[in-house]
C-alpha cells in the first residue's frame, strides 16, 4: 500500500498518517503509526514529472483507509469530522 509523501507525519517517534475512522455513530481522526518504506512516482504515469507528487510504500495502514492528506495539518486524535463527497 502507498500513500502521498505529504499525508505522512514525523512530527513524533513513528512515523504515523491521520485517518477517518468510523466509531459509533460518528467519524473521528485516529494516529495510526506506519513503517515506511521505498519512495517514488506511481508507476505507470505516462504524465510523471520531476514535480510529480512522491508517494511512499506503508505497512500497517488497513486496506481502503480514509487518509487525510497533509496539507489539513495536524488535526487532533479523537476529533469528530464529515468527510465531503469527492468532487466527480
Amino acid at each position: 500500500m502507498a500513500v502521498p509523501l505529504t499525508a505522512v507525519r514525523t512530527d513524533r517517534a513513528r512515523p504515523y498518517v491521520q485517518v477517518v475512522r468510523t466509531e459509533g455513530d460518528s467519524q473521528k481522526v485516529v494516529h495510526q503509526s506506519v513503517e515506511l518504506g521505498i519512495r517514488g512516482q506511481l508507476a505507470g504515469n505516462p504524465s510523471a514529472t520531476q514535480d510529480s507528487e512522491q508517494w511512499v510504500a506503508v505497512t500497517g495502514l488497513e486496506e481502503g483507509s480514509t487518509v487525510i492528506l497533509g496539507q489539513l495539518g495536524s488535526l487532533r486524535e479523537g476529533l469528530v469530522v464529515k468527510p465531503l463527497a469527492a468532487k466527480p
